[in-house]
């Protein structure tokens, strides 16, 4: 069986140092229809090697597979990773699915060698960050 495996390279993508510069460029492809999750992987030097929303969801949820955020994160080389998604309303508090696709994904990345950095949920004005809150290192 062939698979048609299409994904956004960035070579070299701008580099990212602060969670608020992130979100003010996920800010910028905000869809206040659908949940978007994007994987946003990192090459060595910190820089964007990949961007791409690989789940949609409806207004209040998406479902996420580890396997395929791996994929595309495997396929462009990428060192380290962030995860985002986006609510639709004002609520920026992480619900028990996003700690626990968080937590999945990191122990996931321990396993294969690729280390999640932060999930980022964002709307249209402001971002909230696990790693600037702290909860990385709980999970």
């Amino acid at each position: 069986m062939n698979y048609d495996i299409t994904y956004t390279v960035r070579a070299p993508g701008p580099k990212i140092f602060k969670e608020r510069e992130l979100v003010e460029l996920l800010i910028k492809e905000f869809d206040p229809i659908q949940e978007h999750f994007t994987v946003i992987g990192l090459d060595n030097a910190g820089a964007i090697c990949i961007q791409k929303d690989v789940f949609l969801g409806g207004l209040g949820e998406v479902h996420v597979e580890p396997r395929v955020v791996f994929r595309y994160l495997l396929l462009a080389g990428a060192a380290t990773f962030i995860v985002a998604h986006n609510h639709i309303g004002a609520d920026l508090l992480p619900s028990h699915g996003d700690i626990s696709v968080t937590k999945r994904l990191k122990e996931c990345g321990k396993i294969i060698g690729i280390k999640l950095l932060d999930h980022i949920i964002y709307n249209e004005s402001k971002g909230f960050s696990f790693s600037e809150k702290e909860m990385m290192g709980e999970m």
